[in-house]
């Protein structure tokens, strides 16, 4: 999908089932994806409403391959670095790579089932708002230490490891 300067805001939204999902790398389009693997297909849509689009990438065809032995689904996004990105992202059973170094995020909401997920930010953005639900998982956040960071939820039944934190409370 090309990019335009028009474009300033992107909401992305990712729905995706079983698979290895990454967004680490950056592209002159507004974004590329490549997919590899027999389990799904993904489709995506988009509509702009003036500088603000809207894309929708979605999972889909989810055959009986997942149960006869090996399956493969590998699906890498990869973004232009200009506009400000706002991410709502469901995932069930995947391991996840958010390399968002590069990406002004302005928000990310993210819900997972059984997953292995690392989120790397940057400091593009004045603020970027986090809103994670997780089932079964790991979670791993980079921040960088320039950044300020608050961190409030509901976590019981967890462990924590806040490197790098000054604890309060």
């Amino acid at each position: 999908m090309e990019y335009v300067d028009d474009i300033f805001e992107v909401n992305i939204k990712i729905a995706a089932w079983v698979c290895k999902f990454n967004v680490e790398r950056t592209t002159e389009d507004l974004i590329k994806g490549l997919s590899v693997g027999n389990v799904g297909k993904y489709n995506l849509s988009k509509n702009q409403i003036d500088g603000v689009i809207n894309i929708d990438v979605t999972m889909n065809d989810v055959g009986t391959k997942i149960f006869d032995g090996k399956f493969t689904n590998d699906f890498q996004i990869s973004l232009n670095e200009n506009p400000i990105y706002n991410f709502d992202i469901q995932i069930g059973a995947a391991k996840s790579y958010f390399n968002l170094i590069p990406f002004k995020v302005k928000n990310l909401s993210l819900k997972t089932g059984a997953t292995e997920t690392k989120i790397k930010l940057g400091n593009k953005s004045s603020e970027t708002n986090l809103n994670i639900e997780m089932g079964a998982a790991s979670l791993k956040i980079y921040i960088p230490q320039s950044s300020g960071c608050k961190i409030t939820g509901e976590m019981a039944l967890i462990s924590k490891n806040l490197d790098g934190f000054i604890v309060n409370g």
